[in-house]
Order: structure tokens, then sequence, then C-alpha cells
């Protein structure tokens, strides 16, 4: 269930970031 946190993440920091 690593992936799914790690792609949780991602999208989170797209989100932050953007």
């Amino acid at each position: 269930m690593r992936r799914l946190s790690e792609e949780r993440t991602k999208l989170l920091f797209e989100k932050l970031t953007k």
C-alpha cells in the first residue's frame, strides 16, 4: 500500500506547487 501513498503524496504535492 506504499504505492498508493506515494501517488496520493504526488497529487498533493502537485496541488501545493500549482
